[in-house]
């Protein structure tokens, strides 16, 4: 999947899974750039809670 750039404010990114993400809980791992070449590496947990 691609990550689309927010067009009002290029430090936000955003993604689509494809299809339907069952109740789990899921980390994140993203890696940026920054204008001087610094690299910036974070991760994040989110969960899926059944309805």
């Amino acid at each position: 999947m691609d990550a689309v750039q927010d067009q009002e404010d290029g430090r936000v990114f955003s993604i689509v899974p494809h299809g339907t993400l069952p109740p789990a809980t899921y980390t994140v791992s993203w890696r940026g750039m920054s204008e001087d070449g610094h690299v910036v590496r974070e991760t994040f947990d989110f969960t899926v809670a059944a309805w």
